[in-house]
């Protein structure tokens, strides 16, 4: 009996159900909860219908799950219920969608025409799935049949009927019962499957890990079962899912409605609850306040009657003084609130406000609603001796006003008086006012945040979800793209995504054997065996990015019918999809036949090699500087095109300057053509970016002239044939596109056209006399490199240079402050913000940030006697010389790409907008990984500088 190792297993969910039948996901969200759940392979399998498998395959594609084919079934065996699961069938097939409709009608409880005794029996169902080129295989066979004896005993009949397998890995039964399952299946000659019978309840309880022995089996028939089908034409694409557009809907009823009610219920509180509470509250501090006030004045009178019981004064002198001293209290934001005394009579004693009526009798004094508010005072006094009384009296000090009025009266039982003080409505209902003012505010803020919120989700939604909707675009174009150009190959070539066979071409399915279909179920494994021949072979699959793997390697295939052919076999790494790679493989029959194929495929697939070549045999056989200038013009379409074909940026940067370099050997061949040859030996220098090879869209002239006068040639005749060179060449490489530096640093400039004793003493002064300034201005000369004439004069410059610099240690101090200008444009909690000058505000400067990489690789090379100009040259030659580590080589030109393909990308932008180039760059601009990586390039370059700070700053 064949074993099978439970260590080696493959996760996949053959038994899912999506709201096309009875589940609680749409078959995209299904996917997604697959794609958390680890799952490899997949088949959504609703009752009775096929209406979700488009989608379904589309999304779980793009998760990268291979989604397989299917559906249940509910059929009828021997008067006994038997659900059937089919695997791989052809959904196009007339046959299978009429009755699963039909099935869809009689199946369902809900309608009128359901009707049990018309299901379909067993037998009849598994003809049917296989007259559709699938397989059939039994679901949950213990909720089917409990009983192993009884369940064998039904396998068995069923397989005499047809029966693939049963589904022995259920979600369901415990590990034990599967095994027993899947032993009881082997022992009755079928196969296995497994799944969850998920209906969305959630990733944990998805996926199932099946022996991998027994999912090669079962995928193995499914392969079968799609040979016996490939007559019945190819099956369709799948659906590309519908473009899904922002959901209103349910962006108003799950976030807005929310957020709605949340700020109504708030407001709701504040004037039904609270508003009223606070009124209450503030009345009844105020009540509290005068009754405290008019305690103190009754204090007064108090106080005036014990001095009149300790005969200190008599009675009538004691009144008087009281009257005076409570007739002189006053109190509140405008000292305008008083104090009033009255008998019971009632008579008025005292009252600051309306001396009239001191003295008099008021018992008939009433107010504008009839009160007679004096009686009523010693009404409530001799009844419960204090109270509050509410009434209509004048303003204050102003007679002509009138307010509603609430006083607090206490009655001095000695002398009979009553004492009072109060409070006008208008005051309260003004602090109230400015309460309800201050929670209307309060509420608007609310809402007013809220809404701005809102719009804040809804634009980052919306954003977010055209960024997925163009990331899935683009995505479809890279593998239509693939598709097509390894269509039209005369190689076999493989689309592999991780281990996955995701695409071959026509070629690729000849030699393999396998259908398009059929390949979406094989693993690279399958098709490489682990064999002798293959030792070399494998390793490189095993590290698809390695630098060697572009180079033919002998190995061998195996085809699907067992059989195995020789190959020569190469890869290629796939820009677009981080885990991608092409497999390309010609039979070795073929081997001797030249190279075109090859090339032919390389063009097609804008691989980056010889990419330029067009436009270098135009330039050099250019006749006229006006077909050099036009060779140049198209540059920019050509960067274009390598940014959208995922070319390195390095490497788009060295054409560039390979470009620039033969535009000046041509511009200079033809300008000798009018002037002569040249009197004595030159070297015509790149300098800056041209020297480096690293120059972009929008660049300026950098270069110069050193030539050697060896005592026979007129010094003055040789100065004017140079600088007559070099202003031909400068004036026309500015029509070319190569803007004039605006330093005049060019060979144009007599003072940059110089025999070579002088550049000697340049570069002495410049490193001798190394100031701040000069180090900046002039770094752009150490970058010197020979592009036409006599590259030995530019080698003993450089040799000069290199002498010079190990007697002078402090230039590197001074270069070392150079490197350190920049800082990198992060606020406190790391966004990223722009410049503060007029012109650029708020914009980044890509030059000035890639700047301190430029600089550190200067600066150690240059320490190091290293003759290399580029950066990338440069950091290599630092690492093969032990100054830099491997892995710190790598980040620092993850980095340098990343800014640089930025920055060219910016460039290309502009160009196609129709606006000039620049380095300059709206941060704003930038998507949240754009800004994750700037601000990962911003921490590599704060580690550079703090080498160079403890290298040649001491710290």
């Amino acid at each position: 009996m064949q074993g099978y190792d439970a260590s080696e297993s493959v996760r996949v969910d053959l038994h899912l159900h999506s709201r096309f039948s009875d589940g609680l996901l749409s078959p995209t969200e299904l996917a997604a909860r697959l794609s958390e759940a680890g799952v490899q392979y997949a088949s959504l399998t609703d009752h009775e219908t096929t209406g979700g498998l488009g989608e379904f395959r589309a999304v779980a594609s793009r998760l990268g799950i291979v989604a397989i084919p299917g559906v249940e079934l509910t059929t009828l065996h021997n008067g006994a219920e038997v659900h059937l699961l089919g695997y791989g069938f052809n959904v196009e097939s007339e046959e299978l969608n009429e009755v699963l409709a039909r099935a869809r009608v009689t199946n369902n409880p809900d309608s009128s025409q359901f009707s049990p005794s018309q299901r379909l029996t067993t037998s009849a169902a598994i003809d049917l799935i296989h007259r559709a080129g699938g397989c059939a295989f039994m679901a949950h066979p213990l909720q089917t049949e409990p009983d192993p004896v009884r369940l064998r005993s039904l396998l068995e009949q069923l397989r005499v009927s047809g029966l693939d397998g049963v589904e022995a890995y259920y979600g369901a039964l415990p590990p034990e019962k599967r095994e027993a399952v899947a032993q009881l299946a082997q022992s009755a000659g079928v196969l296995v499957c497994g799944g969850s019978d998920g209906h969305g309840n959630g990733a944990a309880g998805m996926g199932i890990d099946m022996p991998l022995l027994r999912w090669k089996e079962f995928r193995n028939a499914l392969i079968e079962g799609a040979a016996q089908k490939a007559h019945r034409g190819p099956s369709p694409q799948p659906a590309r899912p519908p473009e899904e557009r922002f959901h209103w809907r349910a962006f108003l009823f799950h976030i807005a409605m929310p957020a709605f009610l949340a700020v109504t219920l708030f407001v709701v509180a504040l004037f039904a609850f609270l508003l009223p509470y606070f009124e209450r509250t503030l009345m009844d501090r105020k009540r509290e306040n005068i009754r405290e006030l008019t305690q103190t004045a009754w204090s007064v009178l108090n106080e005036a009657a014990r001095e009149v019981s300790a005969g200190n004064l008599t009675r009538e002198k004691a009144q008087a003084l009281a009257v005076k001293r409570v007739e002189a209290m006053r109190y509140g934001p405008e000292r305008k609130d008083y104090f009033w005394l009255q008998d019971l009579t009632p008579r008025i004693i005292m009252h600051p406000y309306r001396r009239d009526l001191n003295g008099h009798d008021v018992s008939q004094f009433r107010d504008p609603n009839g009160i007679r508010i004096f009686v009523e005072f010693a009404d409530l006094v001799r009844k419960q001796g204090e109270g509050y009384v509410s009434y209509v009296w004048q303003w204050k000090d102003d007679p002509e006003r009138l307010e509603p009025k609430e006083s607090y009266i206490r009655l001095f039982a000695p002398w009979g008086w009553v004492i009072g003080t109060g409070i006008y409505v208008h005051d309260v209902q003004r602090e109230i006012a400015g309460l309800r003012q201050r929670l209307v505010n309060v509420s608007l803020g609310v809402a007013g945040a809220v809404l701005l919120l809102l719009l804040y989700i809804v634009r980052q939604s919306v954003k977010l979800e055209r960024a997925r909707t163009d990331a899935e675009r683009r995505l479809r174009e890279s593998t239509d793209r693939y598709r097509a150009l390894t269509s039209a190959a005369t190689e076999g070539a493989l689309f592999v995504v991780g281990r996955r066979c995701a695409y071959a071409n026509p070629v690729m399915s000849e030699i393999t054997g396998y259908t398009q279909t059929q390949l979406e179920l094989v693993d690279v494994d399958d098709l490489f065996p682990a064999v002798e021949a293959n030792i070399e072979w494998r390793r490189r699959l095993d590290n698809p990015g390695g630098a060697d793997t572009d180079t033919s390697v002998p190995g061998v295939l195996q085809r699907r019918d067992g059989t195995r052919l020789a190959c020569f076999l190469s890869l290629r790494r796939v820009p677009e999809s981080p885990r991608g790679y092409m497999i390309l493989a010609r039979n070795v029959t073929s081997a001797s036949e030249p190279p075109e194929a090859r090339a032919l495929l390389n063009r097609l697939l804008l691989l980056p090699e010889g990419v330029a070549s067009d436009l270098t045999a135009a330039i050099e056989h250019a006749n006229r500087p006006a077909d050099v200038i036009d060779a140049c013009l198209r540059a920019p379409k050509l960067v274009r095109s390598l940014l959208e074909n995922g070319a390195s940026p390095m490497l788009i940067t060295r054409v560039l300057a390979e470009l620039t370099d033969e535009a000046t050997r041509r511009l200079i061949f033809l300008a000798k053509e009018d002037i002569g040859p040249a009197p004595c030996p030159y070297s015509f220098l790149a300098l800056g970016s041209q020297g480096r090879q690293s120059q972009t869209l929008y660049t300026d002239q950098d270069n110069a002239l050193v030539y050697n006068l060896d005592g026979s040639e007129d010094p003055e005749m040789s100065r004017k044939w140079f600088l007559e060179l070099g202003q031909r060449v400068c004036t026309d490489l500015a029509r070319a596109g190569f803007r004039d530096c605006r330093g005049g640093s060019m060979a144009s400039n007599p003072r940059w056209c110089q025999p070579l004793p002088v550049w000697k003493r340049y570069f002495e002064q410049w490193i001798r006399n190394a100031e701040p300034r000069e180090v900046m201005e002039f770094s752009i000369f150490f970058d010197f490199r020979s592009v036409d004439g006599d590259g030995e004069l530019s080698r003993e410059l450089r040799r000069h240079v290199t002498g010079v610099l190990r007697t002078a240690p402090h230039f590197f101090a001074q270069a070392a402050q150079n490197a350190l200008q920049f800082k990198p444009p992060l606020r406190l909690f790391g966004s990223i913000v722009g410049g503060r000058d007029r012109e650029h505000s708020g914009l980044l400067d890509l030059k000035s940030v890639m700047m301190p990489i430029v600089s550190f690789a200067r600066l150690y090379a240059l320490q190091h006697g290293a003759e290399e100009t580029s950066t990338l040259d440069r950091l290599n030659a630092l690492t093969r010389l032990g100054i830099l580590l491997e892995s710190k080589r790598q980040g620092i030109l993850a980095a340098y790409e990343a800014l640089l393909r930025l920055r060219l990308r910016n460039q290309s932008d502009a160009i196609e907008l129709g606006r000039p180039p620049d380095n300059w760059l709206d941060p704003k601009t930038l998507g949240r990984i754009e800004e994750a990586v700037l601000r990962e390039c911003f921490n590599e370059i704060d580690l550079l500088q703090e080498r160079i700070r403890r290298d040649f700053l001491a710290g």
